[in-house]
């Protein structure tokens, strides 16, 4: 889950959730912006929201169920051609 949507689905603003990761607002504009945080940062945030968003969450990472049907499909056709 984006970090944006986990904060303001629970009504918090980017100053209360910096506080609550000891960042200050202007850290998490530019996480929420697409900036990578540190490791130490990324694991504040991990604690600070359950678990809800998770380290890969900060990269743009492609689906890996639709890169598996995508590899299947693949297969498929390069045994209906032999």
């Amino acid at each position: 889950m984006k970090l944006r949507t986990w904060r303001t689905n629970r009504g918090m603003t980017q100053s209360e959730f910096a506080e609550a990761i000891s960042v200050r607002t202007s850290a998490v504009s530019r996480y929420e912006a697409g900036r990578v945080p540190e490791a130490e940062i990324v694991g504040r945030i991990f604690r600070a929201t359950g678990g809800e968003v998770r380290p890969g969450d900060f990269y743009d990472l492609p689906d890996v169920a639709g890169l598996e049907a995508v590899r299947g499909r693949a297969s498929d056709s390069e045994a209906d051609a032999a």
